[in-house]
């Protein structure tokens, strides 16, 4: 596995549509963390804060062309949206982020991560 310093990129993802009370300096506060911890470099911290759907989309795969083969990437996400692990394995499973703008109307309005170890 790669050390913080070689292939670690931290992606620090708030979606703060309804006011959530310190989010944004918690999001702020958890990116310079990662960089003081030696958890990974200042340039390799994605700050998204209050993006949209399509600007979140835009943003990850500007990341991926960035990653070498082994690097691994962090996700810090504050904000509303729902998740399911993989019945009976923890370590899989699928996030439904709720990005900043209009109410959301289809399946294409949500960005999904899915994670597995």
């Amino acid at each position: 596995m790669a050390t913080g310093d070689e292939g670690t990129w931290y992606l620090v993802l708030l979606v703060n549509s309804h006011d959530l009370c310190f989010a944004q300096q918690d999001a702020e506060l958890v990116a310079q963390a990662a960089v003081r911890c030696g958890l990974c470099r200042e340039e390799r911290v994605v700050r998204l804060f209050d993006k949209t759907g399509a600007e979140i989309e835009k943003a990850l795969k500007d990341l991926v062309t960035q990653l070498a083969e082994f690097d691994q990437v962090l996700l810090w996400y504050s904000g509303h949206g729902y998740g399911k692990s993989e019945e009976g394995n923890e370590a899989r499973g699928w996030t439904l982020i709720v990005p900043k703008g209009d109410e959301v109307s289809s399946a294409g309005d949500f960005v999904y991560i899915v994670w597995s170890r």
